[in-house]
């Protein structure tokens, strides 16, 4: 559940940098000019959903993150993440937050 919290939290410190659009889905499927900002929306991949429990569970995180009185925070103002596995090229040029499972967050 952090680490899901974590990605909700990229997600709108994103939507709150004038660096990124300006709404969710804008921030989500936003492309740059080699891929795509969150590799899951352009894997090929089905989005259909599969298991009921993890939907409804990731549609409370998504509410309770989308509360205006909410007051969340896993990751500090972080507005990048990658897997472990990877080692993307700005991930020098920023600040490590913490590290989620497999996932590392930055700033």
């Amino acid at each position: 559940t952090s680490g899901q919290l974590a990605v909700a939290e990229v997600t709108l410190n994103r939507v709150e940098s004038k660096h990124y659009p300006n709404n969710v889905c804008g921030v989500v499927y936003q492309k740059g000019k080699s891929a795509c900002a969150f590799s899951w929306t352009c894997d090929g991949a089905s989005d259909a959903t599969h298991e009921k429990e993890a939907w409804e569970k990731s549609l409370s995180i998504a509410e309770r993150m989308l509360d205006k009185d909410s007051t969340i925070t896993v990751v500090d103002g972080a507005t990048h993440y990658h897997a472990t596995s990877v080692i993307p090229y700005w991930a020098d040029d920023l600040k490590k937050i913490k590290q989620i499972g497999d996932h590392i967050f930055y700033k």
